[in-house]
């Protein structure tokens, strides 16, 4: 798959940086609100470009004559351009959101191929390949004409791309089939329809069995004070022998890599029961909250193959999910708010920017910089660090100042704010703003350095520096390995007292531990930032690298990008708030292997920032989307909404007649 994946990612690259996205929604009853409604929040995190990905929308539908009034539609949220309906949003009686489950219903087979190509061993016989002719129309250039091969059982072939161009498979080698449950035919459109109609959590429940693909975390809640919360989506059951993995050798099949062809990891043709699919109404706790986290568990005893339903039958959602900070830190402020809930309440929780990579790394890396700052007093009491405290870098860092700041950051609770005023771009005067924003910088320079000083070594053995993904997933490596029992892992080396990742492939002859990976990663971090925003640690923002810009969906047009190319004020965009995993997300796109190439700018974050009261007498609404809906920028209104959104703010959503006629600025209607 080496050159189709390569090609994919030269595509990828070329129309825009590529992150690893998330979301955020929950629901609340009745009992802790205090208005005595349900509400609902939801922000999707998708690219965050000039037309939004979203465009707001509100449907009202009356047919005087009509017998029957069910068939009226009044309902209002976002959809996507060019799709009929809306796919997030309310009526007068319900609203509903969502977030991605991440379930895995997509297996990849390694097939055995015929020595002519033109079949697949499968149960011990030849199944003849299946192709389907595609002519792939090329707008000013010559029509391409490509002959898919399908594996009849399972599904099409991954192309094998060689220079650019599609050969036939080597049959020495085999082929990778893709089985996905959205290549069988599903009715995702009359489960959105349905939504649209709907009057209770009850009867969005029925609408949503037809969701097949695409699996959601989906959050109702209607004005009889019901919520509600599903994943309701087409979840293959595959053969029992589809999960012979051993977590403890790394060894065995597990639909999450590839399996055989052979048919010894197949599907067993049906699906998961909705009885078993995740779900639950009005818990008692009166609220559910969803983040792309594990919905039940199944992965926290690192085998998410081993979980059964009460027939015996593997019961098996996915190998991935979100590691759970966001997800936590919405439970932590739901339960630890105080008060009975307003609405604005849930709109400063979408705006929360605590760092929980600060909360989790920021000790390891104090108790490292404690151990140097041990080993200056005392030379020899740390052996590993005497070179380090030696050097003139660690003289220059002024370590105790950093100790100093990186400690009062956590006092200060891991707060990230851009330091940066929104009007002007002139840095903040607040001490505790600027000193906070000053430790946020320094310690996302120093995770970026650090996750490279640890884990690259190995990630180049393996070919795999830069990671295809970004960084993510290495944070959650790096925080496995700062916070965990030391002589529970399994790269755990008894000589060092440590895990051998943290030693340094290619220095044969040196042993490099953790305290040296940490403070060098910190003394690196500081030499960047020296030569990024220069020597004055005073003048030291993270908005001063952390921003944002809305771009253009045609990236040839830098004037239509907001705040435009060349924009005086915001030159490298807007500063923001926020790093990797806290409810306002915005973690860095930067894909680097040097930290003199990072760049600590985002582009993927909440696509709309939507909470509501579910008043019976009529809803009570807010909205804001990031990159507005007028892609004009003469227009008045070509980035009011952008600048509402950068500022975590929102604005209200007309939705009866008389509030729609009072906000109206124009109006255009159509007559047959």
């Amino acid at each position: 798959a080496r050159g189709f994946t390569s090609a994919l990612g030269e595509v990828r690259a070329g129309l825009g940086r590529y992150g690893v996205r998330g979301s955020n929604d929950w629901v609340v009853g009745p009992s802790r609100t205090a208005t005595g409604h349900a509400m609902l929040a939801n922000d999707p995190h998708l690219s965050l470009s000039a037309p939004s990905v979203f465009w707001m929308v509100q449907l009202d539908v009356h047919d005087p004559s009509a017998a029957d009034a069910s068939q009226d539609l009044h309902v209002m949220g976002t959809a996507f351009p060019g799709i009929p309906g809306i796919i997030l949003g309310f009526n007068r009686d319900i609203a509903w959101g969502a977030t991605t489950a991440d379930y895995d219903v997509t297996d990849v087979f390694h097939e055995t191929l015929t020595p002519d190509g033109g079949g697949v061993v499968f149960q011990g016989k030849v199944v003849p390949l299946e192709k389907i002719h595609e002519p792939i129309a090329v707008e000013g250039g010559t029509t391409v004409d490509y002959d898919v091969l399908v594996v009849p059982h399972h599904g099409p072939i991954v192309p094998d791309v060689v220079d650019h161009a599609v050969v036939a498979p080597d049959p020495s080698r085999g082929a990778l089939s893709i089985e996905w449950t959205g290549s069988k035919p599903t009715n995702e459109l009359a489960a959105v329809a349905g939504y649209l109609r709907a009057r209770s959590v009850e009867d969005f429940r029925v609408a949503v069995r037809d969701f097949a693909v695409g699996a959601q975390n989906w959050v109702v809640a209607d004005t009889q004070g019901d919520i509600f919360y599903t994943t309701q989506s087409a979840v293959p059951l595959r053969d029992r022998r589809a999960f012979t993995w051993d977590p403890a050798t790394f060894t065995g099949t597990i639909p999450c890599q590839v399996e055989p062809g052979d048919g010894t990891a197949e599907w067993t043709g049906q699906m998961l029961d909705e009885a078993y699919v995740p779900h639950v109404k009005n818990p008692s706790r009166a609220y559910v909250a969803t983040a792309n986290g594990d919905p039940n568990g199944t992965t926290l005893d690192n085998d998410p193959t081993n979980d059964t339903l009460p027939d015996g039958q593997p019961v098996y959602l996915g190998c991935w999910h979100d590691p759970g900070y966001r997800v936590g830190r919405i439970h932590g402020l739901l339960e630890g708010l105080g008060h009975k809930m307003a609405l604005g309440d849930l709109a400063t929780i979408q705006g929360d920017a605590r760092s929980a990579l600060g909360a989790a790394l920021a000790p390891g890396l104090l108790a490292a910089l404690a151990d140097a700052q041990a080993e200056a007093a005392a030379p020899g009491t740390h052996p590993d660090l005497t070179a380090v405290v030696k050097s003139a870098r660690y003289a220059a860092a002024d370590v105790t100042s950093l100790v100093a700041l990186l400690g009062q950051w956590g006092t200060d609770g891991y707060d990230t704010p851009a330091g940066v005023s929104l009007d002007d771009g002139s840095l903040s005067s607040d001490p505790r703003e600027a000193a906070d924003s000053e430790a946020t910088l320094v310690f996302q320079a120093w995770l970026m350095r650090a996750m490279q000083a640890v884990l690259g070594d190995e990630l180049t053995a393996i070919g795999q520096n830069p990671p295809p993904g970004g960084f993510h997933d290495l944070r959650v490596i790096l925080t496995y390995l700062l916070t965990a029992d030391r002589k529970s892992l399994a790269t755990y080396d008894a000589t060092s007292g440590d895990s051998a990742l943290f030693d340094d492939l290619t220095t044969p002859g040196v042993n490099e531990t953790r305290d040296e990976r940490l403070v060098t990663s910190l003394l690196d971090a500081v030499d960047f930032l020296g030569q990024k925003l220069g020597s004055d640690r005073s003048a030291w923002r993270w908005g001063k690298l952390h921003t944002l810009r809305f771009e253009p969906i045609v990236p040839l047009w830098g004037l239509l990008a907001i705040p435009p190319a060349g924009n005086a004020r915001f030159p490298d965009g807007f500063p923001r708030h926020g790093d990797g995993f806290n409810v306002d997300v915005g973690e860095p796109d930067a894909i680097v292997v040097r930290l003199a190439d990072a760049t600590f700018s985002y582009s993927q974050g909440p696509t709309q920032r939507f909470v509501i009261d579910l008043d019976p007498k009529g809803p009570v609404a807010r909205n804001v989307l990031p990159g507005g809906e007028v892609w004009d920028n003469l227009s008045p209104h070509f980035a009011d909404e952008a600048e509402l959104w950068r500022r975590n703010e929102n604005h209200p959503l007309p939705f009866a007649h008389d509030d729609v006629a009072a906000a109206a600025e124009s109006r255009t209607s159509y007559a047959p």
